[in-house]
């Protein structure tokens, strides 16, 4: 509760939670795009997919005053935590 009214924010927070939907949705679809990818490349680092994730977990907790921010959060949550697991096992 701390950390997201530190970084809560109240200037139009449903903004910050829908471009944390925008960030999480984007690096969802890059990342099922490179599962499918048959090479390996630099754009397909599990480290970048992280960095995506991340970054929309901290824009959804800017956003935490609003419905859209709390989706977004949740989402964004869900996804960091699977691809957590999906790199550590």
């Amino acid at each position: 509760m701390i950390m997201a009214s530190f970084f809560a924010s109240a200037q139009r927070p449903w903004l910050f939670g829908l471009a944390s939907l925008v960030l999480s949705i984007l690096t969802l679809l890059w990342l099922v795009l490179c599962f499918t990818a048959r090479e390996q490349a630099w754009w397909n680092s599990t480290s970048l997919f992280f960095l995506g994730f991340a970054g929309a977990v901290v824009l959804a907790l800017r956003g935490v005053r609003s419905a859209l921010g709390i989706i977004a959060l949740i989402l964004a949550s869900l996804l960091f935590a699977l691809l957590f697991i999906m790199h550590f096992g």
